[in-house]
């Protein structure tokens, strides 16, 4: 909507905002601002973006937590902005029988739209900016991409959908299924909204079509496809091995130093079935095994010319240190009753990776009142005086008492009324 950053454009606030932008002066910081007036913040800032045509992965907003998020992609929906959410997920440590992988999904799909550059904003809550991930360049490299008339080994492709935490049934059901019936191959990638049917003869890819999962009959021909990773934790056959000889090692370590029986045996339990080249549901558990070193999240999938809003640093600080106790509750329970090791490494980044990253990208903060704490060194602060009117309650009446306690000399007054039946009443 750019008739919304043409209003923008008629605040000196507004037009100091857009030095900072075009002089590269970050970190800064803007006061006074509520959700909506943030929300409308970041549509002119996005265009601005835009404009440049720098901006090769989508911006960010770290929000303090779930609902506020959801609060934000709302409005910003309805400004026509190409939003999404990235959740953070419930990690499985004990090998359960089976697991919901909605929440992985959801964060594979968005780190693919992050790297494709499909979306213009993602949404993060703070926990989930600290939740460590699969890093980028093993999910690039991993994304298999098909299309009509390549020439494919089935049992090539069978490994790598296996490889990608796919699962193999005898009929595509659900998201993350693949199924193999002679010179056809049915998957359901994690970034389709309906699976798709790969029809073979011999090696030589004949067509593609997408289908319905209930009736199984063909929706339409697709020229191709692209199936991502099914999981955030991949192994191929060499990577068991590795796994399983890391795991050995530990598990040496431990009984030297008299570690919790129980929880050795379940640790020797899981390296006998990784070494047998399978999967444990628990595979949450050897994430930092799998993926060594100081591990990545979804802030090493943006790069350093694109915007992070921060909003409501207080809330943001209190959400940290709520998060902090509640991970050394949990974690310290975990160790205790010998489900994790220190050995096994940590799973969320703290507050010292965050200012370390905010500082390298082109942070702006947004906040409702004036303050002097920030995760950063700010360049700048502007103050703008906004404000909020109350929920409307529906009534004409009272809409038409909120524009007349509003409407000032030389102002303009837009109601964004949804759809044509809600303009004309």
């Amino acid at each position: 909507m750019k008739f919304l950053s043409a209003i923008l454009r008629r605040l000196p606030e507004y037009k100091k905002i857009v030095e900072l932008l075009n002089s590269k002066k970050f970190c800064f910081g803007v006061t006074g601002v509520s959700l909506i007036n943030k929300a409308h913040l970041i549509c002119g800032i996005l265009q601005i973006n835009k404009n440049k045509k720098s901006n090769t992965t989508p911006d960010i907003c770290i929000v303090p937590n779930e609902s506020l998020a959801t609060d934000l992609q709302n409005i910003l929906l309805s400004f026509n902005i190409n939003c999404a959410i990235y959740p953070a997920k419930d990690y499985v440590f004990y090998n359960v029988a089976g697991k919901s992988n909605q929440y992985e999904y959801s964060r594979l799909n968005i780190l693919n739209k992050i790297i494709k550059n499909e979306i213009d904003v993602a949404i993060v809550p703070v926990k989930s900016v600290l939740q460590k991930t699969m890093p980028k360049e093993v999910f690039v490299k991993s994304t298999l991409n098909i299309k009509i008339g390549d020439t494919i080994n089935t049992d090539t492709l069978k490994e790598s959908l296996l490889y990608l935490g796919y699962k193999m049934k005898s009929s595509v059901e659900d998201v993350g299924n693949f199924s193999v019936r002679g010179s056809i191959i049915d998957i359901y990638p994690v970034n389709l909204k309906c699976p798709v049917r790969l029809d073979f003869w011999g090696e030589n890819l004949e067509s593609i079509s997408s289908f319905d999962v209930e009736t199984q009959k063909k929706i339409s021909r697709v020229e191709k496809v692209e199936v991502i990773p099914c999981s955030e934790i991949i192994l191929k056959e060499t990577d068991y091995k590795k796994l399983s000889q890391n795991l050995e090692k530990i598990i040496e370590k431990l009984k030297n130093k008299k570690a919790n029986t129980d929880g050795v045996f379940k640790l020797l339990e899981e390296k006998d079935l990784i070494n047998s080249g399978v999967s444990p549901n628990n595979l949450d558990k050897f994430l930092n095994l799998v993926y060594p070193g100081e591990g990545s999240t979804l802030l090493d999938y943006i790069k350093e010319e694109n915007s992070v809003f921060i909003f409501e640093v207080g809330q943001i600080e209190e959400t940290l240190k709520n998060l902090r106790a509640e991970f050394k509750e949990y974690f310290t329970g975990l160790k205790n009753n010998g489900t994790l090791f220190e050995e096994l490494g940590e799973f969320y980044k703290n507050r010292s990776y965050l200012t370390k990253s905010l500082e390298s990208l082109n942070t702006i903060y947004l906040d409702a009142f004036v303050h002097n704490n920030y995760f950063t060194d700010i360049k700048e602060k502007i103050n703008i005086s906004a404000k909020q009117i109350p929920v409307w309650d529906g009534r004409i009446s009272t809409l038409v008492k909120d524009i007349e306690q509003n409407k000032t000399e030389n102002s303009t007054i837009i109601v964004l009324a949804g759809s044509d039946e809600n303009a004309y009443r």
